[in-house]
C-alpha cells in the first residue's frame, strides 16, 4: 500500500476510534453512569488509534486487544511510544474486566483516568502521524 493509501486508511480507523471515545464520553450523562461501558469504549479507541498507527506504517493489523502488545509493536518505528507503558496497561484490564462480570469496581476516578488516557494515546498517535506527513 502507499503512503497516501496508508494514510487514508489510518484515518478510517481514526473515524471508529472517536466513536468510541465520543460514546465513553456521551454515556457520562447516563444515570446510573455505566462506568464499564465507558471504561470498555475506552480501551477499545486506545485500541484503534494504535493499529491505526501500524496500518499507517503498513502493517498488518495484529489481532489483539493488549495494548502493550501494540505499543511495542509501534515503538518499532518511534520508541517513544515506550512512553506511554502506563496508560496501555490501565486501559488494557478493561477489556475483558469490563464485558463479563467481575469484581472489578470501578469509581468516577477509574473513569475519568479512562477518558484522559485515551485522548492521550489519540493525542500521542495524531501528533506522530501529523509530524510525518
Amino acid at each position: 500500500m502507499d503512503k497516501m493509501n496508508s494514510f487514508e486508511a489510518a484515518k478510517e480507523w481514526h473515524r471508529f476510534a472517536e466513536m468510541d471515545l465520543s460514546t465513553a464520553k456521551h454515556s457520562l450523562i447516563n444515570y446510573p453512569v455505566p462506568f464499564e461501558i465507558i471504561a470498555y469504549h475506552c480501551q477499545q479507541c486506545g485500541e484503534k488509534y494504535l493499529k491505526s498507527y501500524l496500518v499507517y506504517k503498513d502493517q498488518d493489523v495484529v489481532k489483539t486487544h493488549d495494548l502493550v502488545e501494540l505499543g511495542n509493536l509501534c515503538a518499532v518505528f518511534d520508541e517513544s511510544f515506550l512512553d506511554m507503558k502506563q496508560q496501555y496497561k490501565i486501559l488494557t484490564t478493561y477489556i475483558t474486566l469490563t464485558r463479563y462480570p467481575s469484581n472489578l469496581e470501578l469509581t468516577d476516578y477509574h473513569i475519568k483516568q479512562a477518558i484522559e488516557y485515551a485522548e492521550e494515546i489519540k493525542s500521542f498517535v495524531l501528533e506522530r502521524v501529523a509530524e510525518e506527513n
